[in-house]
């Protein structure tokens, strides 16, 4: 009889998978603008980290305006230059803003503008002219644009409330965030709302490389994980599962997870982090995962041992490994959350330490129980 444990990581072509899951992500291009000394760069590096901020001068695409990217981030950020006091310097900014969106209308998709954060200071006190122009300018274009207020330390609750008050009236139907990076109370700061905000507004093929990208919205990587991932991969194992003799092609559900685990760490950045996934998958995730799996998995071909080759035993057999895969991408999505959240708080530590501080046998159970009740 196979046993779940028995598959050897040699046989997982790391790097094919590795290059085909980075090739599939279609990565969104955001362009961030607004006036000068607005805090764009701020929210840049609040969001997705320091590292666009430390490429230095991006690729100019047109007047005024910068593309940046890289291959560790999966979004394309394109810069405007702040625009200044002074007619002639508005209508340039104006221009170059409605002219980068307007050469890409009709382009493919990777190629057209997915995202505007329209940056506005609180700190001025006040919304221009040009700022309810331009911005009505790009909603009539179709485009998904958010209003960023920024800075709004510099102003009290009655001062933000009114610079709200100009816009939702102006420009009904927008949405608007207040941003700082400083410590507000909490129903001032709507940085998770613009990231949620920014993810729904996306087509579904763009999402997982906005996702991807974020620096401290664990929780939304999470939800994505939850909604999408380990679902996508319950179901090729229960495909695999559909066999005459149930558990016999245990070991072929080793790949999948495998895959599984791969994408979950690639989602959190776990590489981006000094990390090396294919060291974490032959040595953590197999021997942690696998030595359940072995266990689980030879336990649930003797259970059911008295359908073996029969059309209720296929059937058994699919569920059980639905609900092992299942189970196994919660546990390693609750160890790679844990892990993530460390980082974000500025401790040093290495992935394979949470392992010990986790209960991995009682993860594993609850979660097999909660996918048995649903299946």
């Amino acid at each position: 009889m196979t046993n779940a444990y028995d598959y050897q990581f040699s046989q997982f072509d790391f790097e094919k998978e590795y290059e085909k899951m980075k090739s599939r992500i279609i990565k969104p291009n955001i362009l961030i603008c607004g006036a000068t000394g607005v805090g764009k760069s701020t929210v840049v590096n609040y969001i997705f980290g320091e590292e666009l901020a430390a490429v230095g001068s991006g690729q100019p695409v047109t007047e005024g305006i910068e593309r940046y990217e890289m291959d560790e981030v999966d979004i394309v950020l394109y810069d405007s230059e702040g625009y200044e006091i002074g007619a002639e310097r508005q209508t340039a900014f104006q221009d170059n803003i409605l002219g980068l969106i307007d050469s890409r209308l009709d382009k493919q998709m990777k190629e057209q503008i997915h995202l505007v954060w329209y940056t506005i200071s609180a700190a001025n006190k006040r919304v221009t002219d040009l700022d309810l122009s331009l911005i009505q300018s790009l909603r009539q274009r179709g485009v998904a644009i958010a209003i960023l207020l920024t800075q709004i330390d510099s102003v009290d609750a009655s001062e933000l409330a009114a610079l709200k008050e100009v816009l939702t009236e102006q420009l009904p139907m927008t949405k608007i965030f207040t941003l700082s990076i400083f410590d507000l109370p909490e129903e001032f700061l709507q940085w998770d709302e613009l990231v949620d905000w920014s993810i729904n507004s996306l087509p579904e093929q763009l999402r997982e490389g906005f996702i991807r990208s974020l620096k401290r919205s664990i929780d939304q990587k999470r939800t994505h994980v939850i909604k999408k991932v380990i679902p996508k991969y319950t179901t090729i194992a229960a495909g695999i599962a559909v066999s005459p003799v149930p558990m016999s092609d245990a070991a072929l559900l080793m790949p999948t997870q495998m895959k599984m685990y791969m994408e979950i760490l690639h989602l959190y950045g776990v590489d981006r982090i000094g990390n090396n996934l294919k060291a974490i998958l032959n040595g953590t995730l197999l021997s942690q995962l696998g030595k359940r799996a072995a266990t689980f998995l030879t336990g649930q071909v003797l259970k059911y041992f008295p359908g073996l080759g029969t059309v209720a035993g296929a059937a058994i057999n699919t569920t059980v490994a639905s609900s092992f895969t299942y189970a196994a991408g919660m546990v390693c999505l609750e160890a790679t959350y844990q892990y993530s959240k460390r980082i974000i708080n500025g401790e040093s530590i290495a992935f394979e330490e949470i392992f010990n501080m986790i209960d991995i046998d009682g993860l594993f159970d609850l979660f097999m129980k909660k996918e048995e009740r649903q299946a």
